[in-house]
């Protein structure tokens, strides 16, 4: 009686503690599982802002461009459009994330480049405080210069100052007030106003849809607004003779197999004037030899050969007006077309020139100095260097 018992008693236990075995392990399943969702949820949302997200108001670099030194910051935009439909993916495999239907109307985030529908640009966080410390190293490197030679300061807007759709007009209020931050910090420099140039022509073709330079078109209207402010004559683009060729591709269509399934036209204007032209050693300004000022090749590296050289052009223009263009390769397509506007045009690289440019600039008799950098460039280290030009 008492084993049976006994055993009786044994079985009550052990279905007791099986029972308490599987009452916690459910209890920590579902623990898991609401984990679980939490975790999902929470990426969902993390992966959602993160896809909106563009640079912020800092000193940028120049992603693909000018200037790679400087860092970048992230400002969430949240705004929608109706009139647009918005995706975006930042995985690094070439071209997988961007195989959907689009139009027109289609934005997207591709490789941190905005795409509105076949046109890719670069996004812009500006940076006041870095342009007005831009616009200090300008007045002191005319205070060194002393008076009888003009300076300009001609900040080159990026494609989307005009074009970023409107979920991405921050890029917009980006460069107006950086370029603003500029001209108003200015002292003794003359201001030209691309902002307000260009905006005229939007309808035209200003910059390239697959690389992240201009067009021939935005370097016309750029130095048209050069020659009015420093008051010298300018040739119309009715005495140059149009030249293009197609299936030209941008840098910004390796980002995006749309941009690359979508080659365009790349124009480009010759002067009809006489010229000569000789290219020296970017470093020392030594060394020329003599060529047309569009080399071979279908690239923007067609104007003066891209980044590779100094430039001295002999124009034939004959008003005492000598003209020393100090840029990065946004200043390339400026070339041709201000050749009708003065005697002498230089061009330096800020980036690579190791001579001391105020000698220069006095022994060869210049009356003008232009810095002509990007957007980036004004905010970046390309532009810090005006500061040991002095």
């Amino acid at each position: 009686m008492d084993n049976t018992r006994m055993n009786m008693t044994y079985k009550k236990r052990k279905i007791i503690i099986l029972s308490l075995v599987l009452t916690v392990s459910m209890i920590f399943s579902a623990c898991e599982f609401i984990i679980d969702m939490d975790t999902s949820d929470t990426y969902s949302e993390t992966s959602r802002s993160s896809e909106l997200s563009e640079p912020g108001d800092s000193a940028n670099s120049e992603q693909s461009s000018e200037d790679s030194s400087d860092n970048t910051s992230s400002v969430v935009s949240n705004s929608t459009s109706e009139t647009s439909s918005v995706t975006s993916s930042e995985t690094s495999s070439e071209y997988s994330q961007d195989e959907v239907s689009y139009d027109e109307n289609t934005v997207q985030i591709i490789n941190g480049i905005i795409v509105a529908g076949t046109r890719g640009m670069e996004q812009y966080g500006g940076g006041p405080k870095s342009a007005a410390a831009y616009a200090g190293y300008l007045n002191d490197f005319k205070v060194a210069l002393g008076d009888g030679i003009n300076v300009y300061s001609m900040p080159i807007p990026i494609a989307s100052a005009f074009y970023a759709p409107e979920q991405y007009k921050s890029s917009i209020n980006a460069h107006i007030n950086t370029f603003a931050s500029v001209r108003d910090n200015l002292v003794g420099v003359k201001d030209v106003n691309l902002l307000n140039a260009l905006s005229l022509h939007t309808d035209e073709k200003l910059y390239s849809y697959t690389d992240y330079h201009w067009q021939a078109l935005g370097a016309y209207y750029s130095s048209q607004e050069l020659a009015k402010v420093a008051g010298v004559s300018f040739t119309d683009i009715s005495n140059f003779t149009r030249e293009s060729f197609s299936g030209y591709l941008g840098s910004l269509s390796s980002k995006s197999s749309i941009l690359k399934n979508n080659p365009e036209e790349f124009v480009y204007y010759v002067p009809n004037q006489e010229y000569t032209a000789n290219f020296y050693k970017r470093t020392t300004f030594k060394d020329p030899f003599e060529n047309s000022l569009f080399f071979a090749g279908n690239s923007y590296s067609k104007f003066i050969g891209g980044d590779s050289y100094c430039v001295k052009v002999d124009t034939g223009v004959n008003n005492g007006r000598k003209l020393i263009i100090f840029k990065e390769s946004y200043g390339n397509a400026l070339v041709p077309f201000l050749i009708g506007s003065f005697e002498q045009v230089y061009v330096v690289d800020i980036r690579y020139f190791e001579f001391d440019v105020l000698d220069f600039i006095k022994e060869n008799g210049i009356t003008d100095v232009c810095f002509s950098l990007s957007a980036f460039s004004i905010v970046g280290s390309n532009g810090a260097k005006v500061k040991n030009m002095n």
